[in-house]
């Protein structure tokens, strides 16, 4: 399996790689790359990022907004990537009174039971805006306290997750990851 790891900034672009040990993996930047220069059986993740908030921001993240909008094959956002994900089809951002960072509990929808095995998660959380609802064509999988913790695009072969499943220590978020991996890649072939 091919991976574009699109960095957006993240501290943990490596441990994102070693989600994906065993496959030829790649990480760059949509400044680096075209949307025309990604193959659509790669598997593209859109990363977490520390600098610069989704929201009021758009311009700054124009490239992975086009990427998100047109690219043809398989996208997983994590954290920042949920956020853009989520903002490309028109959900709220919110910003938080404080950051999170911890193990969060989150509850997994109806939809989101069938698709994950399971109804309640523990997952490491570090990310100060959320999202408390999507709408159409998104579809939320599992929610906090927060709001939408794991969300699915209804037709297209792209998920994400608010939490990061690349720091996995004694939660669950590595378990989700590789569940949602395996789904997204089902479309490639």
């Amino acid at each position: 399996m091919n991976v574009l790891i699109i960095d957006n900034g993240s501290l943990h672009i490596s441990k994102i790689a070693t989600l994906f040990d065993g496959h030829d993996v790649a990480v760059s930047s949509l400044h680096d790359k075209s949307i025309h220069d990604v193959s659509p059986d790669t598997l593209a993740v859109l990363s977490g990022g520390r600098h610069i908030a989704v929201y009021g921001h758009e311009d700054v993240y124009r490239n992975e907004i086009e990427f998100i909008r047109h690219f043809g094959g398989p996208i997983l956002g994590i954290c920042l990537g949920f956020e853009l994900i989520a903002r490309v089809y028109g959900a709220q951002l919110y910003k938080m009174n404080e950051r999170r960072e911890e193990v969060h509990s989150i509850t997994a929808t109806p939809k989101g039971k069938d698709i994950l095995g399971g109804e309640k998660f523990h997952v490491y959380e570090s990310h100060r805006w959320h999202v408390k609802k999507v709408g159409h064509p998104l579809i939320s999988l599992a929610e906090s306290r927060d709001g939408v913790e794991i969300l699915k695009h209804e037709s297209r072969p792209m998920y994400a997750t608010q939490f990061h499943p690349e720091v996995s220590s004694g939660n669950d978020g590595n378990a989700i990851w590789d569940t949602l991996v395996k789904i997204a890649m089902q479309s490639t072939k």
